[in-house]
């Protein structure tokens, strides 16, 4: 016969790290014994200290309930305002504005090489004028390729907060019915990648 697989006893597992060690907390029942299931750190010489399971497992859900608070706050601050629209709008506007500038300096740079072919510029005054242009050219890249990151960086936050919301609230609406520790320890990390315990 092959090894008998082990039941998941710990919904936080792979979630709650010590913060002192940095280690995995472990769950360890002592009902037998007619104690509470405690959460503790098993390193041999960590000083954190234990607590009960269920009282920690409770404040996790309490503070996904206050991070999912202040996300709808921060939603309905920026939905009204629509800042984050607005600002996107903005940036894209201006995006624009330097790409039509990069291309209005390429074109000044091919009259320059017409004129210093047709005698009207000397090198000298077409070598300043190239140089001019390539800094204008050069500045108006870094500028656009800013402006492009800068959309990007508040797309994602807008992306990142319409998605979590949703999950969040599933979270915490489905997570007391769950029966297993498989079953929350996977809904729990829909939307936790790590926290930490210090006591």
């Amino acid at each position: 016969p092959g090894p008998i697989s082990k039941e998941m006893t710990n919904p936080l597992s792979g979630i709650l790290y010590c913060a002192e060690c940095g280690h995995a907390m472990t769950r360890r029942s002592y009902l037998k014994r007619g104690y509470d299931t405690k959460i503790l750190c098993n390193y041999t010489y960590c000083q954190t200290v234990s607590s009960n399971f269920d009282v920690i497992e409770n404040i996790l859900i309490e503070s996904l309930k206050l991070w999912l608070n202040d996300l709808k706050l921060e939603n309905k601050k920026l939905n009204i305002e629509n800042s984050i629209g607005n600002d996107i709008l903005t940036l894209k506007n201006a995006e624009q504005s330097a790409l039509k500038k990069i291309e209005l300096v390429c074109q000044q740079e091919q009259k320059a090489y017409a004129l210093v072919e047709q005698g009207i510029y000397t090198p000298e005054v077409f070598l300043a004028r190239s140089k001019a242009l390539a800094k204008q050219k050069d500045e108006l890249i870094k500028s656009a390729r800013s402006i492009s990151e800068e959309i990007n960086k508040l797309n994602e936050i807008n992306i990142t907060k319409n998605k979590i919301i949703p999950k969040l609230e599933k979270v915490i609406n489905i997570y007391p019915s769950l029966v297993t520790a498989e079953e929350k320890n996977q809904l729990l990390k829909s939307v936790l990648e790590k926290a930490t315990y210090h006591k």
